[in-house]
């Protein structure tokens, strides 16, 4: 069905005089919901809209929401207003590029409970068009026998037949978040790779701004006071790096941060994407917060684990700090009795990482062999020095048959460490029995 000619030419009426129709009686001057007919810069569309509504949210121009229906008393039971819900819309911000959240971003003077205005209206293709569920459930088709329509700017909903049945009770439009006529030139940059690359008055070297206006950029980079910093960001009780086979035991650990000059941020919009990719908040911007492993987090192979801390600056640039935990197979270094060695975890020392280079100081007693185990996957190093000469190694005639860049060593196939892990070293020794400590002995 729809709207007899009395609702049409009323509400053709009031439309131009910039009313919405909320009940066929009511004069033009008792009506108070505006249409938006009084132009502003605010409400002129400056994007393009696709006929496919999924694209124009792909594009950043529109989002789907889902509110509530409120009758408006005052209409008699003939006009609803359509509010926005409890909890932001889904889907990614692409002026803060995360989720949608009431007064941050395209949402900015938008909080729950407000009436829903600005919707793409179907003259855009059919896939804008609203869609109204009872409050029984099902859809209200437009030929309903309530007779209605909904006038998109203002977010009314107007029925010609109110003792129909069932009532409207939520519904599900486009809204509008493109740019417009008031945020031009301030359109955010698209961008898909606009993380700054150097340091630029308060534009700090590694900052994202992919979706930020151009006003927000400039103000970061002349007033560098006002700009806060992500001091620190650290996960307590946890130890920055593991062998392969331990990890972390199941429980509870603080995640930690400090950021200073916080009045310039925006109040609890503070987002942690986890090591398995999962997001936590919006959170406090003063933490700490409290991370549940269910079960322990334990690698058998080498892995970095990281988590990205995220918070929203007032002027809307994000600003991030990240923190890893690492699991290596683990060097030995140290000195032993031992002719050839086949326990490397039986040295005094070991180092965490992915490579050897660097100085070290072989420990032990005076009358052993020096020995530096390096697990076959790092990279092969190229010189043993010590007081800036070659360390004589123990070559084929001791046994150490396997040489590298004129370095003999031993093969020590599949060693299983104390976790049952299992990867192969390459074994150095020192040609003789040398004093107590070797210090600064390079490794390159």
């Amino acid at each position: 069905m729809a709207l007899g000619l009395t609702a049409q030419a009323n509400i053709a009426y009031k439309n131009l005089l910039g009313k919405s129709l909320t009940y066929l009686i009511n004069g033009v001057n008792v009506e108070g919901t505006g249409i938006f007919f009084n132009v502003t810069s605010n409400n002129i569309w400056l994007a393009q809209l696709p006929s496919s509504a999924t694209q124009a949210v792909a594009s950043g121009y529109a989002v789907q929401v889902t509110g509530s229906m409120s009758l408006i008393v005052s209409a008699n039971g003939y006009a609803y207003s359509l509010l926005w819900p409890a909890t932001p819309p889904a889907g990614t911000d692409p002026l803060t590029s995360t989720f949608f959240a009431y007064n941050t971003g395209s949402l900015t003077g938008i909080n729950a409970g407000n009436v829903i205005t600005n919707a793409i209206p179907d003259s855009y293709g059919s896939a804008y068009s609203i869609y109204i569920s009872g409050v029984s459930g099902g859809q209200i088709f437009p030929s309903d026998a309530r007779n209605w329509v909904y006038q998109y700017n203002s977010g009314i909903y107007f029925q010609e037949n109110a003792s129909a049945t069932p009532n409207p009770s939520t519904a599900s439009v486009y809204v509008y978040i493109g740019p417009t006529l008031q945020s031009q030139p301030n359109t955010p940059f698209t961008l898909t790779n606009s993380t700054s690359q150097v340091t630029v008055g308060g534009l700090n070297s590694g900052s994202s701004f992919n979706g930020v206006s151009t006003n927000n950029i400039l103000l970061n980079m002349l007033y560098p006071t006002t700009q806060p910093n992500i001091t620190s960001f650290s996960m307590s009780g946890v130890n920055v790096s593991y062998e392969v086979g331990s990890g972390i035991s199941s429980g509870s650990y603080n995640l930690n941060w400090v950021i200073s000059n916080t009045a310039s941020l925006s109040n609890n919009n503070l987002y942690i994407l986890s090591y398995n990719n999962t997001i936590i908040g919006p959170l406090s911007n003063s933490g700490p917060y409290s991370y549940a492993f269910g079960s322990s987090l334990t690698y058998n192979a080498p892995k970095l684990a990281t988590w990205t801390m995220s918070v929203l600056v007032n002027t809307g640039i994000r600003i991030s700090s990240t923190f890893s935990i690492g699991w290596y197979y683990a060097m030995y270094y140290g000195s032993s009795t031992q002719f050839l060695l086949i326990t490397p975890n039986s040295l005094q020392n070991s180092n965490l990482s992915t490579n050897a280079a660097g100085s070290y100081a072989l420990a032990g007693t005076t009358g052993s062999y020096k020995y530096i185990a390096i697990p076959d996957l790092y990279p092969t190093i190229s010189s043993i020095t010590w007081n800036g000469l070659p360390v004589a190694l123990a070559d084929s005639t001791d046994g150490y048959t396997w040489s590298a860049n004129n370095l003999s060593y031993n093969f020590l196939p599949n060693y299983a460490n104390i976790y049952g892990i299992t990867y192969s070293y390459k074994i150095y020794r020192s040609k003789y029995m040398l004093a107590a400590t070797m210090s600064n002995v390079i490794i390159s």
